[in-house]
């Protein structure tokens, strides 16, 4: 019978690292009432992230090495290498730097249209079965339902100071409060995820077509310099899945409002049959590099094409990719929502 190092986290938000033979039963045994001395908080708590050893000597030596990683650490490691005992695939950015991830479709309990990981509300979808995949979704992040901060996403350039007691009307959000999991929904706009590594701030944002066109991806960039003092160079940023440009159909009035708003040509071309397609990641990428955020400081999480320093990868396509995403567009909106979250880091020093 194989060991297994742990992590538990409880509602208030703290994490107890251990080793045990049966995981699963070590949950229980906590919530029962029977947890060992050091999980006696008497808190609900689940299993954050679960890893195999070759015996009790290793088991005992990697939960040394976890106990000894801060906050941050274990957070990022429950995001990035969990092997918690739901299957949910989270796509990261390695060495971004706050715990983050963008949700695929797999790894949950939904079906028909919305097999399996469907994270939205008002989609169609069993109530019963989103709840269950949110909390999938929360189990990757170690957070508690009241530590999800959501948004009224109105497709709009608003940017708010995110609020986990309250779901406000905005198409961004930042933060640097470590207990909070800033959440955005989409199923063919792009999500982007902001980390300051001097202030540990965060920001997450929402951009479709008009987003994008107000230059949601910049303002997020200044709300987070007025808020928090970050510099823009100072950023990093992932994009996240989205619909691709050889998938995106525009209107010719679409792309002239881009031109109009000071875009480059590059982001629109045409189609073999003579339709305008539009890239919603080169936008975005112009507006940020616009905004001062260095091109060698954004990620696209998908496809790579080339070595690293080419930074020639280009986002996943949420359209072309039916068996990995949701898309609105394709799915005729009969479809289900991903979700992409960051979380702030402690910063020793900060204020």
């Amino acid at each position: 019978m194989s060991w297994y190092v742990y992590l538990l986290s409880c509602s208030d938000g703290s994490l107890y690292t251990g080793i045990t033979r049966d995981p699963a039963q070590r949950e229980s045994a906590h919530n029962s009432g029977e947890g060992a001395a050091y999980t006696r908080s008497r808190l609900p708590a689940r299993l954050a992230y679960v890893e195999p050893a070759a015996d009790r000597s290793a088991a005992l030596k990697r939960e040394l090495q976890i106990k000894k990683l801060s906050r941050h650490g274990k957070l990022e490691l429950i995001a990035t290498r969990s092997q918690v005992r739901y299957d949910a695939p989270v796509l990261s950015i390695a060495g971004f730097g706050a715990p983050h991830g963008f949700s695929s479709r797999s790894g949950g309990v939904s079906g028909g249209p919305y097999a399996s990981l469907n994270l939205g509300a008002n989609t169609g979808d069993d109530p019963e079965r989103i709840e269950r995949n949110r909390a999938i979704f929360r189990d990757w992040f170690a957070a508690d339902e009241a530590q999800l901060c959501l948004l009224d996403q109105v497709h709009g350039d608003r940017v708010a100071v995110a609020q986990s007691s309250a779901i406000v009307e905005a198409d961004a959000q930042i933060s640097d409060d470590p207990m909070k999991l800033l959440v955005i929904a989409s199923a063919d706009c792009l999500p982007l995820l902001f980390f300051d590594s001097v202030h540990g701030a965060v920001g997450a944002a929402h951009c479709g077509w008009r987003g994008t066109l107000e230059r949601l991806a910049a303002k997020t960039v200044e709300a987070l310099a007025t808020q928090f003092g970050s510099k823009p160079e100072d950023l990093r940023v992932a994009l996240g899945p989205g619909i691709c440009q050889g998938c995106y159909e525009v209107s010719s009035d679409l792309v002239a409002r881009f031109e109009g708003a000071g875009f480059p040509h590059e982001i629109a071309s045409r189609g073999v049959e003579g339709s305008w397609r539009l890239d919603l990641a080169g936008a975005n990428l112009h507006a940020l590099c616009e905004a001062g955020v260095p091109r060698a400081s954004i990620d696209l999480a998908g496809r790579v094409q080339g070595p690293h320093e080419d930074r020639s990868a280009v986002p996943a396509c949420t359209s072309c990719e039916p068996e990995r995403f949701f898309s609105h567009r394709r799915d005729r909106g009969v479809t289900g929502r991903h979700w992409a979250a960051v979380r702030a880091v402690s910063v020793a020093g900060k204020g």
